[in-house]
């Protein structure tokens, strides 16, 4: 929708004006939409049905990486390349979180609960998983990438919560958290200790996809900040 903007005031006034229906939306609630300066809108309409995910060579040659498409999403390789995790949603089942062995060419289930599942993210060593998983809110949970466990909830709180990615030393979780005050923040989780959540990235202005520097010293995130999404180090 559009609403009229006095920025004199910098208020919005009148009523919202619908400018295009079916937004397709990601697992986060997210639409994917622009404006150019001569006015013209472009988004991304319907679902995410019959998306496919494909490989794609240095010389830019594709090829499938799972045979028949479907509702994939937050794919995710494994540190030695030979895993492949994502979100797959089927019918009215909701979103579980898949494994593919790259190699054998299998794909096997990893969660089962009702609840959604998504956004998987690897631990360096390749032998664990963090993904969001639906309880009174998106917690944070952690299950052996072997499936010989369950899994256990690494963060619960008041909040949605996804995380972005692991440190390559195994140290910190960086993820993203929705605040009903400052919206989408940045956090920390340290992976040992105390396992006390610390603020990467929080202000009045959505911070996002926080992922660390191979060296681990610095951190990247996009923000809102100038009044566009663009790319923040910190």
């Amino acid at each position: 929708v559009a609403q009229p903007f006095d920025p004199g005031s910098l208020q919005i006034k009148g009523e919202p004006v619908p400018l295009g229906e079916g937004l397709g939306v990601n697992n986060m609630g997210l639409a994917s939409f622009t404006m150019s300066d001569t006015g013209v809108l472009a988004y991304r309409a319907g679902l995410s049905e019959g998306r496919q995910l494909l490989w794609f060579d240095r010389s830019g040659k594709e090829t499938p990486a799972l045979e028949e498409p479907g509702s994939y999403g937050d794919a995710w390789l494994s540190p030695d390349g030979r895993r492949l995790a994502f979100a797959l949603t089927k019918g009215s089942e909701g979103s579980d979180i898949w494994i593919r062995d790259v190699a054998r060419g299998v794909t096997s289930r990893f969660t089962f609960d009702a609840a959604n599942e998504i956004d998987p993210v690897w631990s360096p060593d390749g032998r664990s998983l963090v993904y969001s998983a639906r309880r009174k809110t998106m917690d944070l949970m952690l299950k052996d990438a072997a499936g010989t466990r369950e899994a256990e909830v690494l963060l619960e709180t008041d909040e949605d919560k996804y995380a972005s990615e692991w440190s390559r030393d195994g140290k910190h979780l960086l993820f993203c958290s929705q605040g009903k005050d400052t919206g989408f923040d940045l956090w920390a989780l340290p992976m040992s200790g105390d396992k006390k959540p610390f603020p990467v990235a929080k202000a009045r202005f959505v911070e996002l996809f926080g992922s660390f520097s191979p060296d681990g010293r610095y951190g990247t995130y996009f923000s809102d900040e100038s009044g566009r999404m663009e790319v923040y180090v910190q």
